[in-house]
């Protein structure tokens, strides 16, 4: 790939996340998205080929960024009081830089929770569970 089709790429990955925000999934067109990032609708498919793709390349973005935001509560170094005040300090800081994304994500689950929960599970979210709880047991 080269660094025109890298920019563009990113541009539009930009375009959409923004355009997905303001208007979940099932508001935002893919004239929208690709008017937001300045190409035509035909360079937009020849990217991503369907919008169902496209979002679903922005969620799994978005959520692991959360993810990788926590993923130090899972270090069994820290006390259970480190990771209480880890994760509401980060928490709190993520929500500030992304304010749309509590409701977005609620909608989009209650839209399809089907999607959400095959997301979730890619993300092997139970195991880093088992893991926290395993590290705290009474």
């Amino acid at each position: 790939m080269t660094d025109n089709e890298k920019q563009t790429e990113d541009r539009i990955f930009e375009s959409a996340t923004e355009v997905f925000l303001t208007k979940g999934m099932d508001g935002a067109r893919m004239q929208d998205i690709a008017n937001h990032a300045g190409i035509n609708k035909a360079l937009l498919h020849y990217y991503y080929r369907t919008k169902d793709r496209l979002f679903n390349a922005v969620f799994e973005k978005i959520a692991g960024q959360m993810f990788a935001k926590f993923a130090p509560v899972f270090d069994e170094n820290l006390t259970l009081e480190d990771k209480i005040r880890f994760f509401f300090r980060e928490h709190i800081d993520f929500m500030k830089k992304n304010p749309r994304l509590p409701l977005f994500l609620l909608s989009e689950m209650h839209r399809n929770p089907g999607r959400i929960h095959k997301l979730i599970q890619n993300m092997d979210v139970k195991s880093l569970w088992d893991k926290l709880e395993s590290q705290h047991r009474a």
